[in-house]
């Protein structure tokens, strides 16, 4: 079965349920080829499928979605980061799931799989008393393994006489989930979700914070834009040292600024995000990297800090705009 990527801009698509392009690969890995992908997830589904694709490889995805590709027959391999070339050669030489390629604040990449539990009809044949021999209908449940489960089951037959019998019976199984990395020794649990794994990120992480700015210091203001802030400064409060990251390629996109806005924050190691507002698109990448997001008025990138180590500052659970901010 051939495998896909979810992209964006030459790196892996932070959200694959926004995702509009992936790459194709054979399974051989002979060719690989760039496709739109549909926006719908009923259509984006659908393609797949068309296409052979037995295997997605993205970044965050919704449960829902998952689900969706799960009961496709379609495995997913979900917080992977990194630049597509990389993705693919590492995927290749069979050494995608390390850490290397995990989303900040996410498991090492795994493969998503499931088990199969059948029902199944079956005939069986039944002997009474009296040398009665008759025919009759087995019902069997099973369970199985891999994209779809099969079942031997137990029938009780019945005939002319008083008969019993044994039946066998076949069952097709629907998949639930379960978490497998390559390592065979390692598996998250059936019932686990990345996102409680993700909560375990390193104190290191947990001591940056991203802040949007007008400037590229601590006296700049807060810039109550997001997507297309004019800097991010990355500020560690271990050392209290910062850095500031230019925003530029951002200010005039047409489209996607709060989508590639979020993933520089996820990409910086950041645990927590300041600014004056984030849309829904944005606010889905930076709470699939486990990203607090806290809102602050034009003060000084300083005070900022400040309210947020005093816990004074406002967390807010969900974007607080539409888009285009």
């Amino acid at each position: 079965m051939k495998k896909a990527i979810s992209i964006w801009n030459n790196r892996i698509a932070p959200v694959f349920d926004e995702s509009q392009e992936c790459i194709i690969i054979e399974e051989d890995y002979s060719k690989s080829e760039v496709q739109k992908l549909p926006l719908g997830l009923e259509d984006k589904i659908q393609f797949l499928l068309d296409n052979e694709v037995g295997t997605l490889i993205c970044g965050a995805i919704s449960r829902f979605a998952e689900n969706q590709l799960l009961q496709n027959n379609i495995d997913v391999s979900p917080f992977v980061a990194g630049s597509v070339s990389e993705v693919i050669s590492a995927l290749e030489e069979g050494k995608l799931y390390t850490k290397k390629f995990s989303m900040p604040g996410c498991p090492r990449p795994f493969v998503r799989r499931g088990f199969g539990m059948g029902r199944g009809m079956g005939c069986g044949a039944g002997r009474g008393p009296g040398a009665v021999f008759g025919h009759g209908r087995g019902f069997g449940m099973g369970m199985g393994s891999g994209r779809q489960g099969s079942g031997r089951g137990l029938g009780l037959g019945y005939g002319l006489g008083p008969g019993r019998g044994l039946g066998l019976g076949y069952g097709r199984g629907f998949r639930q989930g379960a978490f497998y990395t390559e390592d065979e020794n390692i598996n998250y649990g059936q019932n686990d979700s990345p996102q409680e794994f993700s909560n375990q990120r390193i104190q290191g992480d947990r001591m940056k914070i991203a802040i949007s700015a007008t400037g590229k210091d601590l006296n700049a203001k807060v810039d109550l834009r997001f997507g297309r802030a004019q800097n991010f400064i990355i500020y560690n409060t271990e050392d209290k040292s910062f850095v500031a990251i230019d925003n530029i390629q951002n200010l005039n996109a047409p489209q996607g600024a709060g989508i590639q806005s979020a993933q520089h924050i996820v990409d910086s190691g950041a645990s927590v995000l300041i600014t004056g507002n984030t849309g829904p698109k944005a606010f889905r990448v930076l709470e699939a990297g486990n990203i607090e997001v806290f809102l602050s008025e034009a003060i000084s990138v300083q005070e900022a800090i400040e309210r947020y180590m005093s816990g004074s500052l406002e967390k807010t659970n969900q974007a607080n705009v539409e888009g285009h901010w």
